[in-house]
């Protein structure tokens, strides 16, 4: 992912993984800011160990409007090593393409709002999901399986509220409001809490092997408020 110069108007920041308490070897890093009148560019880098692989998101979001360009790396054998994808949010819905491992598939247009995949821009979709909302995805999970490899997906999110929760950020209290939220697709719950900006604090999965938590460890330069960036 293309760097930028450090400077008072671009925010950094990462998001730090645990299993059980435990660090997970996984690192997501993300830069955001203004690159025109109300129009803000997200770049997230996640790097994984299982597989081994690099994912980056370069999403454009302003008010009315909201694309993503993904890009996978691998190196582990027997997992796709290369695939990317391209997808944009209209009054219709999601157009999404993909290129994995070389094979171009066309277009799709699937009904549903966008999920960018990085956590930094997360937290509209989950104050979205209050009393329920479907959600497309470029899916990671069949890594394995070029054909499927960041296909379109479609779920249904639901988010309730569980009131007010504050989360340690860099050594500071950051006051939030918690949701209780449950992904229809994969069956899965989390404990998420968003900030009154719309940025996403922390999310508390209960993962297959174990409790996941995702948490925002630190944040350099002006505040993010995702909320502000696309329709809520």
């Amino acid at each position: 992912m293309p760097d930028t110069p450090k400077d008072p108007v671009r925010t950094r920041g990462r998001y730090v993984f645990t299993l059980d308490g435990e660090p997970e070897a996984i690192d997501e890093r993300f830069v955001l800011g203004e690159i025109a009148p109300g129009v803000v560019r997200a770049r997230t880098t996640r790097i994984v160990s299982r597989p081994v692989g690099r994912l980056e998101s370069d999403a454009r979001l302003e008010v009315g409007s909201l694309a993503v360009a993904v890009r996978w790396v691998g190196t582990t054998v027997g997992s796709v090593r290369e695939a990317s994808a391209e997808l944009t949010e209209d009054a219709d819905g999601v157009r999404a393409s993909r290129v994995v491992e070389g094979t171009a598939y066309g277009m799709e247009h699937v009904a549903g709002r966008l999920n960018t995949l990085g956590h930094v821009v997360s937290g509209p979709l989950m104050l979205a999901a209050r009393g329920g909302v479907d959600v497309v995805e470029p899916d990671l999970a069949p890594v394995d399986d070029a054909t499927a490899f960041l296909a379109a997906v479609t779920t249904r999110w639901t988010t309730v509220d569980a009131g007010s929760a504050d989360v340690m950020v860099d050594g500071a209290e950051r006051a939030g409001t918690a949701y209780l939220w449950t992904d229809a697709r994969s069956g899965l719950d989390a404990h998420v809490v968003v900030d009154d900006g719309g940025l996403l604090l922390r999310s508390r999965l209960a993962a297959p092997d174990g409790l996941l938590e995702v948490t925002l460890a630190d944040v350099t330069g002006p505040w993010p408020r995702p909320a502000d960036w696309f329709r809520a």
